[in-house]
């Protein structure tokens, strides 16, 4: 009669062990559920010295209509890969020029990269909520990265001129 019931403590005990492990299986598989259903935006800008801006990035297909400078861009987007030219980015005002990209809806991930020409005089960087950014010197290029986690409707505006 123990060895019965030191058998079926056993079992409990084995039982109680590896229902963490089993149940967490599925809590992985759920995790991972999400991590597909996430929705990211990754740019690289490419400013030039006369206004325009080559964009290159990753981007789900339903996701290009919330790039509304694509509307007035040349563009090209094959599987996943966006490549534009644009002059739709940069305006000009009396005391600086101002790039600005405004993306609409909520993104999970966002990590655009605006490569500046080295000939400019950074001012400021102004961003929406939940986005921070970075400058580095690389290169020929100012670099100025932006990331967010959460963002909705991110939207980023760098002022500048050109140094004399």
């Amino acid at each position: 009669m123990i060895k019965i019931r030191l058998s079926h403590l056993a079992i409990i005990t084995i039982v109680l062990v590896l229902a963490p492990a089993i149940s967490s299986g599925s809590e992985s598989e759920e995790a991972d559920a999400k991590v597909q259903e996430l929705r990211g935006l990754a740019l690289e800008v490419y400013l030039s010295v006369e206004g325009n801006a080559l964009v290159i990035g990753y981007i789900e297909s339903e996701d290009l209509e919330y790039l509304s400078f694509l509307e007035q861009s040349d563009y090209l987007y094959e599987d996943g890969e966006l490549y534009a030219l644009t002059d739709c980015l940069v305006f000009s005002g009396e005391d600086c020029q101002r790039l600005e990209l405004v993306v609409s809806t909520q993104w999970d991930e966002y990590y655009v990269t605006f490569y500046l020409p080295h000939e400019i005089k950074l001012d400021r960087v102004d961003l929406s909520e939940n986005l921070e950014y970075r400058i580095l010197e690389q290169d020929d290029s100012i670099l100025v990265e932006v990331l967010g986690y959460d963002a909705k409707e991110p939207s980023v505006e760098i002022f500048y001129d050109y140094g004399q």
